[in-house]
């Protein structure tokens, strides 16, 4: 049995100086590539470092957009600027009966 995939990334690097999520990279499985009542892998990495300021945390998380909720997130003291930490998440998705778009997103 053939499984499909779907994938997006971000390549470059972003500076945040502020408490609030921006997306970095995001991803929508459409109603059409998905078949009903399906389980599917929602797999995310990343690395970050805080350049600037250490004694803030580095945060990010992932989101569900079209449901609203967060499905993981990731908080990193760093000991100096030059410190870089992975961060991964894995959720499940079960598409609905009649599936509709679905995005998800790494902030």
């Amino acid at each position: 049995m053939a499984r499909d995939s779907w994938y997006a990334e971000s390549t470059g690097s972003s500076t945040k100086t502020t408490t609030s999520y921006d997306d970095k990279v995001s991803l929508t499985l459409t109603a059409a590539q998905q078949t009903a009542s399906t389980v599917y892998y929602v797999i995310a990495s990343c690395i970050v470092r805080n350049q600037t300021n250490t004694t803030a945390d580095v945060r990010v998380r992932l989101r569900n957009d079209t449901g609203s909720a967060d499905l993981g997130e990731a908080r990193y003291e760093m000991q100096d600027a030059t410190n870089y930490q992975p961060a991964m998440f894995l959720a499940t998705f079960t598409s609905a009966g009649t599936p509709v778009d679905q995005t998800w997103s790494l902030e």
